[in-house]
């Protein structure tokens, strides 16, 4: 990770929340949490905690950037907030980190290229972090026949983090 593309990455602060709200905004609301207006409040949040965890990684010897998979929940009701919350991050980010043609004019294609992997990396082991907690205080327990419990103190969402 290059310092000048977690600063791009903070300098670019406004520019992401915008578009990620914005594209939010289009997503199905599944439940009272996943509204937008209750979701936009989180991201400033989160892009300091990914700009943070970029700041170690600046320190740390240079690696291969990890392989960036789909997300896997363990969410199987779907109705966690930030199921979406974070899908949309990760398609935001990369469209609005790369838009500018002066971006961190001392890296390569390649290093940047490289340094935007990370990124998505990172927001993959957030996101990971934050479903399963979010889940894992979930209500909702899917019961063969597709009926909906609550209150039920092992639930679907605990299970299948394990």
């Amino acid at each position: 990770m290059h310092p000048s593309f977690v600063a791009e990455l903070r300098a670019r602060h406004p520019a992401l929340k915008l578009a990620w709200e914005r594209k939010l905004r289009h997503e199905p609301i599944t439940s009272p949490l996943a509204n937008p207006d209750t979701l936009v409040l989180l991201m400033s949040r989160t892009l300091g905690e990914l700009a943070t965890a970029l700041d170690k990684r600046c320190m740390e010897p240079a690696q291969p950037p990890s392989v960036v998979r789909t997300p896997r929940s363990g969410c199987l009701c779907g109705l966690n907030p930030l199921l979406a919350y974070f899908r949309v991050a990760a398609s935001v980010l990369p469209v609005v980190m790369s838009a500018s043609a002066d971006r961190c004019p001392e890296l390569g294609a390649a290093e940047y290229a490289a340094c935007l992997q990370e990124l998505l990396a990172e927001l993959h082991t957030l996101a990971q972090d934050e479903i399963r907690s979010f889940c894992a205080m979930c209500q909702t327990e899917i019961v063969r026949g597709g009926k909906l419990a609550t209150g039920s103190a092992s639930h679907s969402h605990a299970a299948a983090g394990k």
